[in-house]
């Protein structure tokens, strides 16, 4: 088992096919149930390498199979604030900077079938990306895979201007073409 820190609330797990049945699964999860059980009892080791221990609150869990019949397990830490709900950080939006407008427009491209018709608001600052989008929404979520959260006390001097136009999430991922 290889476990990588990728922020604070964020760890990848990659599990070869003898992982898995080190653990006493014969395949890899068929069921949400199932990936849960398999990232519980993991859990111990994996706080005991990075620390990384999401016991009080829900967690967002990604599996994909890999050749050989391993996996690379994603796991979120979705923290609580202050009246119960979940949020990362307690604000009405989350601002996520990415290294240049293709990063932005990929990034868009891979998380728009999963978000419906998520808004967001597109801004530049000192030649990074910048977009907005509400912190609770899904599309904020998935999006934490491909930018960078900027913490709120820096998000309030890039933050886009209120009156900027606020376009669906899908209308970016449109403008982008994947490599053939």
């Amino acid at each position: 088992m290889n476990v990588l820190v990728i922020t604070g609330r964020k760890i990848k797990i990659t599990l070869t096919r003898g992982d898995i049945a080190d653990i006493g699964m014969s395949s890899l999860p068929a069921s949400a149930e199932d990936t849960g059980r398999l990232f519980r009892a993991l859990l111990p080791e994996i706080k005991e390498r990075t620390g990384f221990s999401p016991e009080e609150g829900r967690t967002l869990i990604q599996l994909y199979p890999t050749p050989g019949g391993g996996c690379e397990l994603f796991v979120t830490y979705l923290r609580r604030g202050r009246g119960g709900e979940e949020n990362t950080p307690p604000s009405a939006s989350l601002l996520f900077r990415f290294p240049s407008v293709g990063d932005l427009l990929r990034a868009a491209y891979c998380v728009s079938p999963h978000t419906g018709a998520a808004l967001c608001r597109p801004s530049f600052c000192d030649g990074d990306v910048y977009l907005s989008l509400p912190s609770g929404s899904r599309a904020a979520l998935l999006l934490s895979e491909f930018g960078d959260i900027v913490p709120e006390t820096l998000a309030r001097y890039v933050s886009p201007d209120n009156s900027a136009h606020t376009v669906p999430i899908s209308l970016l991922a449109g403008l982008y073409t994947p490599p053939t």
